[in-house]
Order: C-alpha cells, then structure tokens, then sequence
C-alpha cells in the first residue's frame, strides 16, 4: 500500500484527529393570538455515523491481517496429496507477507458528515360546526440538506473502459499478479448532496363525553447516497447499489416511508364511580420501502471485480433496460429473447422504450404495510388509601386476531430483486442477458415478518402507591 500510493501522499493512517465542525442554530417561536403559534428554525446537525466504521483502518491494514496468495494454494494443493487438515500447511505459512493484505484507509480529505435542516410549523386552534370547538392541529414542513454522506470506494482498481451503453464503466486492479485480488477501500465523503422534504399534519380533539381522537399523515420525499448497512468496509463497498464501482450517486432513501397515516380513537368513563375505563385503537397505514432491481451475477469479474471476499459475486449492478429487440449494446445471439425479457419488465413494472438506461436505485416499493392495536384499561380499587391498581388488556395486531389475512406484513429479506442475471459482457462490450437462476420472483415480497403479522395478547395489572 505504501509505495502503491507514495506518489499521490495517501497513507492508510490517517484519522479524525484535528477535524472539527461548527454547528449553528437558531429558533423562532412567534405568539399571534391564542389560536396560532408559528414556530421554527434552521441548524447544522451531526450525528448518528457510527463510530466503528471511523476504526476499519485499524483492522485492516495489511499487515496484521494478510491472505495467501491464490497460486500458491493452488500449486500446493495440485502437488501435493493431503492427510493432514488440522494445520495450515508450512509452505502455504511461508508464503504469507507483510503488507500483502487488502487495506481499509480514511480519505486524507474526509469531511465530517452533517445536514442543514430548517423547519416551519404552526399550531393552531380551530372550531368545527356541529363537531365539536378546539381541534387541536399542527402543520409542518421541515427540509433537510444532507451534506459529506459516507461512501466507500476501493481504489486498488482503476478505469480500463466502458460498457457498450458507454455509461458503465469497466475496471481492472492497480496491482499484478496475486495482488491483483487485493482491495484497497477508502472510506470518503460522497460527491453529491442528499436532500429530504418532510410534511406533517396532525390533528386532535377531546370531547366532554369522554371520546377523544389524534391523527396525523405524513409525506416524506428522500434522497440520498445511500446508507452504509454493515460495520465492515468491504461489506457496505460491495453491498452498495450502483451503475458502477466508485460511483456514489443519489437516489430514492433506502429507509424512506413515502406516506404514512395514523389514527388513535379512545374512549374514557366511569362504569364505576371514581375508576376510570379506557378504550384505545390505534391503526397505521404505511408505504413499503423502496427496493432496488439489479443482475443477479456469480463469479462474475467482466466488470473489473475480484474473486476476494466475494466481490464479483455481489449482485449490485443496476440492470441495465434495453430500447427494444433491436438494441445495440445488448449481445441478442447470447442472451435471452427480447420477448421473454419484455415480459419480465412488463411484470415488474419498468418502463422501456426510447432509448435503453440503466435503472435508478430504489426505483420501486414493498407492500403497503397496515398495523391495528387495541388496549383496554380498567382502574381498581388500591388496598389503601391513595393505591390504585390498573387491570389491563393489550392486544398487538388486532386485525390479524379478526381474520388471518388481515395485519400481514410481506417484505423482503434484503431490498434487492433480480430482475435477470448477468451472463456478462461480450467482447465489444455488450450485454449478455440471461433467466434469473431458479426463476423469476414476480412479486415485491419474499418473506412475511412472523413478529410483526401476528396477534398478540398481554393481561396484566399495574399498582401504585
């Protein structure tokens, strides 16, 4: 790694030591009667980045953590008969070098991450004719600017050409022989700016009869680079959806919740003189996540990715939608028919035609998901005076409990689908498209989350004194 990177003055030490940040804020909060209150605010945050990612360097440096080379198990192994597997053989132990070893390294010019948020409200009071007077109600809008995301970006390989699309680029290793498997990953800030809109409404009202009711909707719109989901370097590189390798872009937020609508409905009074009894349900209705469609690839390397860690098998590429049956950049003699794929497209929902493009990350949705509790609450007498104890019934998923097809929840297991496999490029750079292994999954779920699309049913008592 040393003298891979001398020229260019990058070591694999570097670390937070000497970065700092400046976090102003500022807030407003304006009285202009008894009804309205309008309030906000704008701020620079930072937070929420784990640390352990700030430490991959430390683990991975190349020297205390070093791989045998390739050939040289091969040779072994070729040549040699086994009996012996409870030791790694001494000529395979000899071969081991330090600073042989793939390298986690910090970006010498790594910025902290942050986002500038700024957010305008208002609460105000409100009466309804016929309904009832002093509704309660808030509106918001918040905007978040989401700035130096981190990224990770393996800089041991370089860029030999491109696609036949021209847009996805084809990469080979900085290193040779045995090396050339090796990975050199540095965590960096991302070159485009996330953006997030944020709009909330809520309302709520309590009536002298004992009926009360709280509903809120809100709509979120978010881009981003994508978050890191490992603690690992090598894990959130390969796990990274993109067009190409070193390639950060934003797109549609993995966690993003486009709608969500809730709604609590209770009921207060007193069967019996001084204990209250307390009817609550509360119901939920949400958008799925976003998931991405990509080519399922094995051992795929036309791309530039290695054999070490399971790069090239990683499927992470965004697949690539061709025009129609006469696209050029797709090598047609090896691939499936455009009928077939057409169909594939057609079930999956991705426009085609114009001109071919490599599809957008997080470009569709998971199942709606709808969620119904139900808590009852019932105060009783307290064996002294000034005790009182609550007899209470909880049931988690009500819905489900009425009828085993209501409150399921079907998500996928990981936000990736194969749309096709990739059979790889053909030797002018085309695509060779093929069936996905085991079939083509046609739906946006391949799993039902068993926790959460079960009832349940807690009763107990509470004391207080």
């Amino acid at each position: 790694f040393a003298e891979t990177y001398a020229a260019e003055g990058i070591t694999n030490q570097e670390n937070l030591d000497g970065l700092d940040i400046i976090l102003p804020r500022v807030e407003f909060k304006y009285f202009t009667d008894s009804s309205l209150v309008v309030r906000g605010g704008i701020g620079r945050f930072y937070g929420g980045i784990p640390n352990v990612w700030y430490t991959n360097p430390f683990t991975k440096d190349g020297m205390t953590l070093v791989n045998a080379p390739s050939s040289v198990i091969a040779d072994y192994y070729a040549n040699n008969r086994v009996s012996d597997f409870s030791e790694v053989p001494q000529e395979i132990k000899d071969s081991l070098q330090k600073g042989d070893g793939s390298t986690n390294y910090t970006d010498p010019n790594f910025d902290l991450p942050n986002d500038w948020r700024a957010q305008l409200a208002a609460d105000y009071e409100f009466d309804v004719p016929l309904i009832g007077e002093e509704f309660q109600a808030t509106t918001s809008v918040m905007y978040k600017r989401i700035q130096d995301q981190p990224v990770w970006y393996n800089t041991a390989i370089q860029e030999a050409g491109r696609a036949a699309d021209g847009e996805r680029i084809i990469y080979e290793s900085r290193y040779e022989g045995d090396r050339a498997q090796n990975y050199d990953i540095m965590l960096t800030n991302a070159p485009e700016d996330g953006r997030a809109w944020i709009f909330s409404q809520s309302l709520a009202k309590q009536w002298e009869n004992g009926l009360s009711m709280t509903a809120s909707y809100t709509y979120q719109d978010v881009e981003d680079n994508g978050a890191g989901s490992s603690s690992q370097a090598a894990s959130n590189y390969k796990h990274y959806v993109a067009k190409s390798r070193n390639q950060a872009f934003t797109a549609t937020g993995n966690f993003e919740v486009e709608h969500s609508l809730k709604l609590t409905l209770g009921y207060k009074k007193e069967f019996f003189a001084d204990y209250a009894t307390r009817f609550n349900l509360f119901f939920e209705r949400r958008s799925g996540r976003p998931f991405s469609y990509i080519m399922g690839m094995y051992q795929d390397g036309d791309f530039g990715d290695t054999a070490f860690e399971g790069l090239y098998t990683q499927s992470a590429y965004l697949p690539y939608i061709p025009s129609g049956p006469e696209d050029s950049n797709v090598d047609w003699a090896n691939s499936i028919s455009w009928e077939e794929l057409k169909s594939v497209l057609d079930n999956a929902g991705v426009p085609y035609g114009g001109e071919g493009y490599i599809l957008d990350r997080n470009s569709h949705n998971q199942p709606w998901v709808t969620d119904i509790d139900l808590s009852i609450q019932q105060e009783i007498p307290g064996f002294s005076d000034g005790h009182k104890g609550t007899l209470y019934l909880t049931i988690d998923n009500f819905a489900n409990l009425l009828n085993d097809d209501w409150g399921v929840e079907r998500r996928l297991t990981y936000p990736q689908v194969a749309l096709y496999d990739f059979g790889g490029l053909s030797e002018d750079g085309k695509y060779q498209i093929e069936s996905v292994f085991q079939g083509y999954y046609p739906n946006n779920f391949n799993t039902v989350d068993l926790n959460s699309s079960s009832w349940s049913a807690k009763l107990g008592i509470r004391y207080t004194f």
